[in-house]
């Protein structure tokens, strides 16, 4: 079993539980849990590769973007709220749009950048290069 430890993930908890204090105190109108987030990403690197992993669970494809530009990686999107009529008794989950830029670091063969998404989970290949700079290039989710 593999423990993964962030430490943002206890920081996000008492974030959490300080709403459920105020939500409690003040009424449930008394912040906006619909302020942006950002997913948790992995940036992993082979002899050949980068490979970027990012969870964006709830979302379809085709409302995620990514560009690759001066060696940072973007992704990009707004995770809709599965019932945005109705009134939540309670939300943990984030909403909202959302950005995320991580820098790569070395050079990127671009035109091999490849990027794929199931199950919540968007990975992208980005193949190493050694030579030109670059300029932008938005990469297709197969």
């Amino acid at each position: 079993m593999r423990f993964h430890y962030h430490p943002w993930h206890e920081l996000r908890g008492l974030r959490r539980d300080l709403g459920d204090l105020f939500e409690e105190i003040f009424g449930r109108e008394s912040y906006d849990k619909d302020e942006s987030w950002q997913p948790f990403i992995d940036l992993i690197e082979s002899d050949d590769e980068f490979i970027v992993s990012a969870e964006l669970p709830g979302m379809e494809k085709k409302d995620v973007k990514v560009i690759f530009h001066e060696n940072a990686l973007s992704i990009s999107g707004e995770r809709k709220k599965i019932a945005a009529e109705k009134s939540y008794f309670r939300t943990e989950c984030y909403y909202g749009p959302f950005k995320r830029s991580i820098k790569v670091p070395g050079e990127i063969a671009q035109n091999k950048i490849t990027a794929s998404y199931q199950d919540g989970i968007l990975i992208v290949h980005l193949p190493k290069k050694h030579g030109d700079k670059s300029k932008d290039v938005e990469i297709n989710i197969a």
